[in-house]
């Protein structure tokens, strides 16, 4: 079992535009709680609109917010149609405690980010591939799969993939990816393999997709070539 590094952040090599930030003043204003999905990074889920103190839209890392009244929000979370529990999600290498909803194929995490905020974020992971190309794909935890994150890990002597694998075995995996329809996702049950279906962020088509192979048996993260060969990430 890897020693895992909780405390530990885990730096995008994307840099993440921040599409515009909001400060409301102290008195109560209305605002919907919406965020973006993976296919092209537009705005689709939303957790509906609700009274907050305070809301800041940070893009492709999600909506930070204060609500006005805590347990209306979460009487808003519990009605919304794409609601599934309350879970312990990996963000950026720390875990949070809070609320996991799925939608077409994205998954969807609301947490409390300090004191009294919260932020809803799209929970997915940038992989790159051995051609340089950026592939962005739902996933287990809020974290990347690239040359310079795999870098970093060795020069702070931790293991990136223990995020993934020392928090999910296939069974528990497969229970979120299970609420995926079958063109995102596929399980190979004797290999103890996810196939889920990512994207090209640069190219920003949601036509030009790439498998990514989660390999529980051997603990390790690769993506399907053009020939149909898994390629590891070593």
């Amino acid at each position: 079992m890897r020693t895992k590094y909780k405390t530990i952040l885990i730096l995008s090599t994307i840099c993440l535009v921040v599409t515009g930030i909001v400060i409301l003043s102290n008195t109560k204003q209305t605002a919907e709680i919406t965020t973006v999905k993976l296919q092209g990074f537009t705005k689709d889920f939303s957790l509906g609109t609700i009274q907050v103190k305070s809301y800041s839209d940070n893009g492709r890392n999600g909506v930070s917010f204060v609500p006005a009244n805590v347990a209306k929000m979460e009487t808003a979370i519990l009605e919304n149609a794409y609601y599934v529990s309350e879970k312990v999600m990996n963000i950026e290498g720390l875990e949070r405690n809070g609320w996991f909803f799925c939608k077409d194929n994205n998954i969807y995490f609301l947490y409390e980010s300090t004191d009294e905020e919260y932020t809803l974020i799209n929970v997915y992971s940038d992989y790159e591939t051995i051609e340089n190309k950026i592939i962005s794909f739902p996933s287990l935890a809020r974290i990347n799969f690239t040359s310079m994150s795999f870098e970093m890990a060795e020069e702070g002597d931790y293991d990136l993939l223990s995020l993934i694998f020392d928090n999910y075995d296939y069974s528990k995996a497969k229970e979120i990816y299970g609420l995926f329809d079958a063109s995102s996702v596929s399980f190979k049950e004797a290999e103890q393999q996810i196939w889920i279906r990512g994207y090209n962020e640069i190219e920003n088509d949601e036509s030009i997709s790439v498998w990514i192979v989660l390999d529980f048996l051997n603990e390790k993260i690769g993506h399907v070539d053009a020939e149909g060969t898994i390629i590891y990430l070593e």
